[in-house]
């Protein structure tokens, strides 16, 4: 994945998108130096913020703690806001992109990419995503969605193309046990 995120200066993302990943970081010195690096000192869940500075504070996370974007990823589930007849994990795997695009504001179609949903079983679903997070994060919100949801999933990162090596999409392999 590019950490040339200043084409995204001009899109804003949800504060509520980032609240969950300052609570994955749990040295508070570490939050406020990377938060303030990247100036998302004082995040407010009803606000909106640069996109590129999110991106930005995810690579760093992602490059000094991978483990803590996996987690923030899963805290997402918890803090994400999207429409009561979601009610399955399937049904949030279908809709995922419709709430993606609900969190950011200035992007032109196609501008920050998208997750594409398809059904191999009742049971098997391939998940391909080309936006501009990391894919660990990815997982970890597909992990914390599952909880949500109580159900039980396998999780595989399928194929040769993966964001953490640059390349534009990830595929994942999810199938509920």
């Amino acid at each position: 994945m590019s950490n040339d995120y200043e084409r995204f200066s001009h899109i804003e993302v949800a504060g509520n998108a980032i609240l969950p990943l300052v609570r994955a970081i749990t040295v508070d010195a570490l939050t406020k130096a990377l938060l303030n690096k990247v100036g998302l000192s004082d995040i407010q869940p009803s606000q909106f913020y640069p996109l590129s500075s999110h991106l930005t504070l995810l690579a760093d996370v992602d490059r000094r703690m991978p483990t803590v974007l996996k987690r923030a990823g899963e805290f997402i589930a918890s803090e994400a806001l999207f429409p009561p007849e979601i009610q399955t994990f399937e049904h949030f795997l279908a809709a995922i992109n419709t709430v993606y695009l609900l969190q950011h504001r200035g992007y032109e179609e196609g501008e920050i990419g998208q997750y594409k949903f398809s059904k191999e079983s009742d049971t098997v679903f391939i998940m391909v995503d080309d936006i501009p997070y990391p894919c660990r994060f990815d997982e970890g919100m597909y992990l914390g969605f599952a909880k949500r949801f109580g159900v039980g999933i396998s999780l595989e990162h399928q194929g040769d193309s993966c964001r953490r090596k640059g390349d534009k999409q990830c595929s994942f392999r999810i199938e509920l046990k």
